[in-house]
């Protein structure tokens, strides 16, 4: 059963929810209102996803203000898009992200893993880069936290530069001095690193164009803003 009571909530000051009072004990609820009304905001509160400015949320006898993470195992939320839910890189990896948050054995976890994507015929696509696959298609694909292809980009310019120092190091010592494959290799690695971050640059300003969202602020101060 799921209980609210005197639930209120505003973001910046504008008013969504007012003196929302509900007792939810159907197995089969839907919520009608028109864009804005706050159906997002009252469904993620079943599960602590936000907390009410006022008012409580108690399913089955548990706040989700006093233990979201122990609502979280009674209520489950899927979001309206996908993409939005997607944390790790691949299929494999996605689907045991919440099952290694539950401190499941490995064994365990990989067992789970095949029988989910066997019932859904996705056995053959478990390492699949969703996010680009996606990209040909058109569909750029909104992500909460990192995007996984900027988090690809990031750790191969990464490895580039480590090579790129290194080389540049052996360059300077008595016995790798004038060697020629040291030095093509540290011309090489550093062409391939300015050529990458010119792309990542504009990758970052096309995405900020097609997703409407200023990425360079959320990179610097670690959010995006919310969807309502």
């Amino acid at each position: 059963m799921i209980e609210i009571n005197g639930v209120s909530h505003n973001f910046d000051g504008r008013m969504v929810l007012r003196d929302v009072n509900l007792r939810l004990t159907e197995r089969r609820i839907a919520i009608i209102g028109g864009n804005g009304s706050g159906k997002t905001t009252l469904a993620r509160m079943l599960n602590g996803l936000v907390l009410p400015s006022q008012g409580a949320v108690v399913v089955d006898g548990v706040s989700t203000a006093r233990d979201a993470a122990k609502v979280r195992r009674l209520v489950g939320y899927v979001f309206q898009n996908p993409e939005h839910q997607i944390v790790m890189p691949t299929v494999e990896e996605d689907i045991a992200f919440g099952l290694r948050n539950m401190n499941l054995p490995k064994a365990e976890i990989a067992a789970r893993v095949d029988a989910i994507l066997a019932a859904h015929h996705f056995s053959d696509r478990r390492a699949a880069p969703a996010y680009l696959f996606n990209l040909p298609r058109g569909k750029t694909g909104r992500y909460r936290g990192l995007n996984p292809a900027g988090t690809a980009m990031m750790v191969v310019l990464l490895l580039l530069l480590a090579v790129s120092t290194i080389t540049g190091w052996m360059s300077t010592t008595v016995r790798f001095f004038g060697v020629p494959w040291v030095e093509d290799t540290h011309g090489y690695v550093s062409d391939i690193v300015m050529v990458l971050v010119i792309v990542h640059v504009l990758g970052v300003l096309v995405m900020c164009v097609l997703q409407r969202e200023n990425l360079v602020r959320a990179m610097i101060t670690g959010w995006k803003r919310r969807h309502r």
